[in-house]
């Protein structure tokens, strides 16, 4: 997981292409983005288009935390309820932080 500018991810996402998955249908399904050239340290690989594949991201008017999955090997799990978290239910040893999801 990490953090960028909105600015950069609504760019990053505005040009996605097929995944690298040799199923077709799957490749369909499974996005990747291209990473914009400005954003691309030069010589850091012979692969191009450079891309990223974005799991989630959680988008506030300042930052974009984006969690990013190379491997494929990425899960999440959302909980959702009626009435807004609260931050005593988010604390480190709650039932929420520390129950069993799969």
């Amino acid at each position: 997981m990490f953090g960028m500018s909105p600015e950069d991810f609504f760019e990053i996402i505005s040009h996605d292409i097929p995944g690298p998955n040799p199923d077709v249908n799957k490749a369909k399904k499974i996005r990747t983005f291209v990473i914009p050239n400005r954003l691309v340290v030069p010589g850091s690989s012979d692969r191009l288009p450079r891309t990223i594949k974005i799991f989630c991201a959680f988008i506030s008017p300042k930052w974009v935390y984006v969690l990013s999955d190379f491997s494929g090997l990425v899960r999440m799990h959302v909980k959702s309820k009626d009435t807004p978290w609260t931050r005593e239910e988010l604390m480190v040893g709650t039932s929420v932080s520390s129950s069993s999801l799969l």
